[in-house]
This record gives structure tokens, sequence and C-alpha cells, in this order.
């Protein structure tokens, strides 16, 4: 087998990775929610979105995005009932971020 030579990570390669928030798993553990950053180093900005994902063994469905439209959203927060998930958010509107 061949053996693969690795080079150093720089930083235009760590440009190229989304970044995992801390996840917060939900009342039942069987799923959690984290802030997965994508970063733009030609923006030298970055963007973020809540995922959903599963953890339990028994449930069989891919990871599935919730939010789309914030320039940051994230830490997000189980409701105790675990129906809702808060969240603080970056949003413009009428021309200005809040």
């Amino acid at each position: 087998m061949p053996r693969t030579k690795l080079r150093p990570l720089d930083v235009e390669t760590l440009w190229q990775f989304d970044r995992l928030g801390p996840p917060a798993l939900s009342p039942n553990g069987h799923c959690a929610v984290c802030a997965v950053s994508t970063p733009s180093m030609v923006d030298n900005s970055s963007a973020s979105s809540l995922w959903w994902m599963p953890t339990a063994p028994s449930m069989q469905a891919p990871p599935r995005r919730l939010t789309w439209c914030g320039s940051k959203d994230g830490p997000p927060a189980w409701s105790p009932r675990g129906d809702r998930i808060a969240f603080v958010a970056k949003r413009e509107q009428e021309g200005s971020k809040d």
C-alpha cells in the first residue's frame, strides 16, 4: 500500500473546513443541535447555521440543516420538553444588522 505524504496545515487549508460549535443534547438524548460555521477567506468572515443530528443508534436519519437566513446562528438550547430550540441569531433588518 503506498504511503500518502502528509503536508502541514496552512491558513488556506484551515479556511476550507467547517467548524462545529458545542452540541446541545435533546432532553431525551436521541438527537443534538449544533451551530456549524462556514468560513470565507475571500470575505474574511464566516456564517453559521444550526444543524440537527441523531445521536441514538435507532434513528436512521441524516443530519439536517435547520437555519439558512442568518450570518450567525448559535448557541442552541432545547426547551425542557424537547419540542423547541432557542438560539441567538444575528439578522439583517431594514439595512442594519441586529
